[in-house]
């Protein structure tokens, strides 16, 4: 009976100490961007778009392997959302050694996985792309969007 409750103890605290250490990882900063999503159509292609530090981005990849903090260079804001005008949880965090990639992470979920925008500015362009970000061309939209990369 007491290695039941030891058990249970122990996975109580398992669940719940990673969700609390979430938001913490990625800290709004003192005056966060506000950034705004809208959808455009970019060669035939519906895009959702973020227009962050005055760049449009769009999805480009999800995360291959780990992200760590040495790679990113702190949260730049969130993405607001009308229907949840006090949810701040959709964080924007810039990539250390590149503007062209953002990171969009939503800090309150519990198995959320971060995923990769790049700016539309890049298109056609060839650019470094760290090893932790897999290009999801293997989604037919995303394909489209970047098919000249």
């Amino acid at each position: 009976m007491k290695t039941a409750r030891i058990i249970a103890i122990a996975l109580i605290a398992a669940l719940i100490l990673p969700l609390a250490a979430c938001g913490e990882r990625w800290p709004l900063p003192e005056d966060p961007q506000v950034i705004i999503e809208r959808e455009t159509e970019t060669d035939g292609v519906s895009v959702r778009v973020l227009t962050v530090n005055g760049r449009d981005y769009a999805y480009y990849g999800r995360l291959k392997g780990s992200l760590r903090k040495g790679d990113t260079a702190g949260v730049l804001g969130y993405v607001a959302r009308p229907e949840f005008p006090d949810d701040r949880a959709q964080r924007i965090i810039a990539l250390e050694g590149t503007d062209d990639i953002v990171v969009e992470y939503y800090v309150a979920g519990v198995m959320e996985q971060p995923v990769f925008l790049r700016a539309l500015d890049t298109r056609g362009q060839q650019i470094d792309l760290p090893a932790f970000i897999e290009p999801a061309l293997d989604e037919p939209d995303t394909a489209r969007l970047w098919k000249e990369n």
